[in-house]
């Protein structure tokens, strides 16, 4: 097998020719089992070697000396072999003459490549399984060879063929029966498995132990064969009936169907739930007609003229996509689509149903009167009744087709009869009728509309509750009669709700309705104003005044902003609307409360009201000191003159110390998948202090809200990302792994780890560097996983490694149960002391995941583990509370890293951390009741003097604002700009869209770094898309963050598309760049400005 192939390390190039040991060593021939194989070298050890058989494979491994090396396709197993004996002596041939072949030329290193006849797609048409709840239904799970990549799996007896493209690991439902497997690789390769019986009620586990691979397959050539037939039927029939349409129709031809030959095709899920979606509508950009996805979520669009076109995939709920395909002439297109649920933010945007049409063309005619009046008493309205049925006609609308009742609308739910005279008593009703009903409420209300608004529920004459936020009520249960129920507080926009309502009985059958629910007012007061503002801007806030009625209303009308107050009066004609400009100065640094209203005779009133915050122009900059003190002693702080109160924190209990770092901890404003985590054990920790105290635990919603984050959040290859949805991340998989084994583990923790121990198996395989293959090794030992690893550490040079990776390795044989004793002395021997007794190992650099912290934390955890090293352990935590300068850890790892290692060392209750001190603040301030805060007015120095006992931890801080940053360049460069219509330009225009463009020239290669962007307050997001997944992007009102995991060496662009809506002059905060776990680490802009014109 290995003959005839090539194999090569660096510059170093052997051919393997037929029999080459046999024809020209044969004195090695008793040290080689086989005649095949091949005597290569010398290759440097623990390098990867290439080998590659033309038109055959390659194959990509590590090697090391005085090993076999069986080589297949996509396998290489290796066997020790010893390649000379060491008791024999063995003879070297004794050469007389050696003849010397001169050429002009060496072979250069051979270009890997194939040709492939790549098989039409979709080579097979996906199917779907059997029911999952079937009385007697069967499941079978394939636990597939861990060499090869598939494309298919097709499981089929004479009744049924079953195709799978993906997820072939889950369990396919199916009936019971004898059924034959065919698994189909990438390379059309058949992997096949006959005669399977399938039992009831039951799962078959089908296992290949020995695969073997077949080129040909009968059953899936003849399946192929019979979809090709269908499809060219289905092609014939198609065209035949388009030329039969063309010779009857004359469509318009720049709105027509784009007709051809062409067939697209594709299937859309849900892309969190992989559920098929139904419903969803499938159009071509540019032209009419469309189609809408089965059940199955598959969709056709058949009868194309090649070309280029721009898919158009919609469905409400869901974020719109855009694709672009090109067909050619007579071919066929699949197309898979996975969607994404939609996030809206409605912000200040109000979604009323008049905008959309003309003033001409929006009339109604509304009346209110009393409940009992509307029989008989109401022109142009008929009321009859049968029995308990009442119907009410409303003359003058146009009735078209079908029945001619009106739609009644109470307290703004579409009903189909009128209530009972209970609800109707006391009741106010409108009547609309004409094009109002109609862009209100849609079709069904073509023939006007009744609004009821009962006695007991009155809309807010003033609404100060604008969102949309969504509610969700999973574990309602009905009561005897069928019936649920629950309250509902619906936010103040004048808008629609849609309600959503899905159950289920105890026989798993289910059933769903749907319910709307409208805002409506006859007269409303509206305020248009930005969702935030920065100190010394200036804005316009628009009020608007709308009269939907069909009579003339006089209205008064207010604004106040907390700096000003203006009223006036104005006559609204019917059908009409009023807009007022109202400057407004962002003189302050807290909230400005803006108020719009109008009132007319008669009491009615309405308007809004918005707070909108208002942030300092600037950055914030913290200064301070931290202080660890076992002694009576003096210590001084000098404050900032002018940058406001000094902040001081005592802590005389460690317990307290460790309460107060989570709580910073929780309060961390980013949800990375890191950080997800270190909140998550943080809550955990917090949890047991609480129950150790005697203290109520709050927290268990947001334990159970993280864990599900983190579980759903884990990639299909068993790892995790720095942000949901992007590339596993070696180090952040080790951080969430070794996590994992603090917190409880239940059923679904377990299949977590499952999952992610074989992504780490699968890595260790693929790596050959030494570090990295550590790191596995330890994660693996962390989570107590059950294999051999002593063949991989003897491939690892205890003295080669770094400091950090030496405790790494001794704490995986501490994990396996092997003896330490050697290396944890000469790691102890080498421990690093500063003049406060305090020790640590390793030396600080920009790798959170192996850093001096990291590497201490680690040395705490072997020490604790092995016992007898209490004064090196008391010494390690002087350590890390040393390293709490600023009143808490570099960042929230090291937060959830240092708080786990000591907790169980502080809560056996050392005496040095419980005895009680004294502090005297300036001679006469008195604190000996800890935890202690204070806060001075001093622009002097202030003393401060412990005595008493035990640990005294002690922070003074202040914050102080810099309202005139200047740029920071020398770690990394940021320039920003706007640009409308491809040019640069130094003023916004209000409804024209613009980007702002971000330019970032990055010094020196870094890793995790978050990049901050301020938009103007003026501006909203013109789209949010999250298209790069090296990019996770966070849309905040008043900035876009991007953060990116590596970020070598180069510059890099970014955008943001932006709507400008509110005139003024706006100030831009600095554009930052900074290393999320190193803060000190960042480059800026200064203050900026840009005006919004009309």
């Amino acid at each position: 097998n290995a003959d005839n192939a090539w194999v090569w390390q660096d510059e170093k190039l052997v051919w393997l020719s037929e029999s080459e040991v046999t024809s020209r060593r044969p004195d090695l021939i008793n040290n080689l089992t086989t005649y095949g194989e091949h005597l290569v070298g010398p290759f440097r050890a623990m390098g990867e070697v290439q080998y590659y058989k033309p038109g055959k494979y390659d194959l990509l491994f590590p090697v090391e000396g005085n090993y076999r090396y069986r080589i297949s396709e996509r396998v290489a197993r290796l066997e020790r072999m010893p390649l000379f004996r060491t008791n024999d002596p063995v003879p070297l041939k004794k050469v007389e003459e050696t003849e010397w072949i001169i050429g002009d030329t060496l072979p250069a290193i051979p270009r890997i490549s194939y040709v492939i006849n790549p098989a039409p797609e979709p080579f097979l048409n996906e199917t779907e399984g059997g029911p999952a709840f079937a009385p007697d239904h069967a499941r079978v799970e394939v636990e597939l060879p861990g060499d090869s990549s598939f494309s298919y799996l097709v499981l089929y007896n004479d009744d049924t063929v079953l195709v799978r493209k993906k997820d072939f690991s889950k369990a396919i439902h199916v009936q019971p029966g004898e059924y034959h497997l065919v698994m189909l690789t990438r390379s059309l390769k058949y992997l096949s498995r006959e005669k399977i019986k399938v039992r009831p009620q039951g799962t078959t586990l089908v296992r290949f132990n020995n695969p073997d691979y077949r080129s040909t397959n009968a059953f899936i050539e003849d399946y192929r064969n019979r979809l090709l037939a269908a499809r060219e039927k289905a092609k014939r029939e198609y065209f035949l009936a388009e030329r039969i349409r063309e010779q009857v129709t004359s469509p318009d031809p720049k709105k027509a169907y784009p007709a051809g030959s062409a067939i697209i095709e594709g299937r859309i899920i849900d892309r969190s739930g992989g559920e098929p979606m139904a419903g969803v509508s499938v159009t071509i950009s540019g032209y009419e007609g469309g189609v809408v996805s089965d059940k199955q979520g598959r969709f056709r669009l058949p009868g194309v003229k090649p070309g280029r076109y721009y898919l158009v995939v919609s469905m409400i709920g869901y974020s719109s996509q855009g694709i672009d395909v090109e067909v050619r002439e007579a071919g066929y297109l699949n197309v898979p689509v996975e969607m994404n649920a939609g996030k809206y933010s409605l912000d200040e945007v109000v979604v009323v149903a008049y905008g959309i049409q003309r003033k001409s063309s929006v009339t109604s005619s509304i009346s209110t009167i009393s409940g009992n009046e509307i029989s008989g008493r109401v022109a142009g309205v008929a009321v009859s009744a049968a029995r308990a049925n009442t119907r009410v006609v409303i003359r003058g609308v146009s009735s078209g087709s079908g029945s001619n009742e009106a739609l009644y609308v109470v307290n703004g739910i579409i009903m189909d009869n009128i209530p009972d005279e209970s609800v109707m008593a006391g009741a106010q009703v409108e009547i609309i009728k004409n094009a109002g009903a109609v862009a209100l409420y849609g079709a069904r209300a073509a023939n006007g509309v009744i609004v009821i608004t009962t006695a007991g529920f009155q809309p807010k004459a003033m609404r100060d509750q604008f969102r949309d936020y969504a509610s969700w009520q999973p574990d309602l249960f009905t009561d005897k009669r069928g019936q649920v129920s629950y309250a509902i507080t619906y936010p103040d926009n004048l808008t629609g709700w849609e309600t959503y309502v899905v159950g289920m009985d105890r026989k798993r059958r289910f059933t769903k309705a749907h319910n709307a629910t409208r805002s409506f007012k006859p007269v409303v007061a509206q305020l248009f104003a930005p969702s935030f503002m920065i100190e010394g801007d200036s804005s316009v806030f628009t009020g608007k005044l709308v009269n939907y009625t069909d009579a003339e209303k006089n209205a008064g009308w207010k604004f106040s902003s907390g700096q000003t107050a203006i009223a006036g009066n104005t006559v609204l004609a019917s059908n009409t609307s009023q807009v007022r400009d109202n400057p407004v100065a962002a003189n302050i640094t807290d909230t400005i409360t803006a108020v719009w209203s109008l009132d007319l005779a008669g009491g009615y009133s309405d308007g809004e009201t918005k707070k909108i915050p208002v942030f300092r122009k600037g950055t914030m900059e913290t200064v301070g000191k931290f202080w660890v003190i076992d002694h009576d002693t003096t210590i001084s702080f000098q404050p900032v003159k002018g940058a406001g109160e000094v902040y001081l924190f005592a802590v005389n209990n460690t317990l307290d110390l460790v309460l107060k770092e989570l709580d910073q901890l929780k309060d961390y404003p980013w949800f990375c998948l890191e950080q997800t985590t270190s909140k998550l054990r943080g809550l955990v920790l917090e949890r047991q202090i609480r129950a150790r105290l005697g203290h109520p635990f709050k927290h268990e919603r947001m334990i159970t809200y993280l864990t599900d984050k983190l579980q759903s959040a884990q990639s299909y290859d068993g790892g995790w990302a720095w942000w949901k949805g992007g590339d596993s991340d070696p180090a952040i998989t080790h951080y969430i792994m070794r996590s994992l084994v603090e917190l409880p583990v239940d059923a679904l923790m377990q299949t977590n780890i499952r999952s992610g121990i074989l992504y780490l198996q699968h890595e260790l395989e693929r790596t050959s560097a030494p570090g990295k293959k550590l790191d596995i090794l330890h994660t693996m030992s962390e989570v107590k996983h059950q294999m051999d690893y002593r063949p991989y550490l003897d491939q690892i040079v205890f003295d080669s490694l770094s400091v950090y990776q030496q405790w790494q390795y001794t704490r995986v044989l501490q994990n396996i149960g092997e003896p330490v004793g050697k290396f944890l002395s000469q790691l102890v021997s080498i421990r690093q002391e500063d003049m406060f007794g305090s020790i640590h190992w390793g030396t600080d650099n920009y790798s959170w995941h192996s850093n001096a912290m990291a590497a201490t934390v680690l040395a705490f955890r072997v020490l604790s583990a092995a016992g007898g090293h209490e004064a090196e352990l008391k010494a390690i935590v002087g350590y890390f509370l040393s390293r709490r300068t600023k009143g808490r850890w570099g960042n929230t790892v090291e937060s959830a890293a240092v708080t786990s290692a000591i907790l169980p060392f502080i809560l056996k209750g050392q005496s040095g951390f419980t005895d009680k001190a004294r502090l005297l603040i300036n001679g006469t301030n008195i604190v000996d009741s800890f935890p202690a805060t204070l806060r001075l007015n001093a622009d002097d120095e202030i003393t401060i003097s412990r005595t008493g006992g035990g640990l005294l931890f002690l922070t003074a801080s202040q914050d102080t604002f810099n309202v005139n940053p200047q740029p920071v360049r020398d770690k990394f460069e940021i320039n920003t700009w706007f640009e409308v219509a491809g040019r640069r330009t130094s003023f916004l225009s209000a409804g024209t869209n613009a980007i702002m463009k971000i330019t970032v020239d990055v010094k020196k290669d870094a890793e995790y770094v978050q990049f901050e962007i301020p938009i103007p307050a003026g501006c909203t997001y013109a789209s949010k898309p999250q298209l790069d997944p090296r990019v996770h992007i966070e849309y905040l009102k008043d900035k876009q963050v991007f953060f990116m995991a590596s970020v070598p060496t180069g510059k890099y662009d970014f955008e943001i598309r932006l709507e400008p809506r509110y005139t003024g002059v706006y100030n831009l905060n600095p554009a930052k760049s900074y290393l999320m776990y190193f803060p000190v680490f960042y480059g800026q802009t200064g203050v900026k400005s840009v005006p919004i014109e009309k």
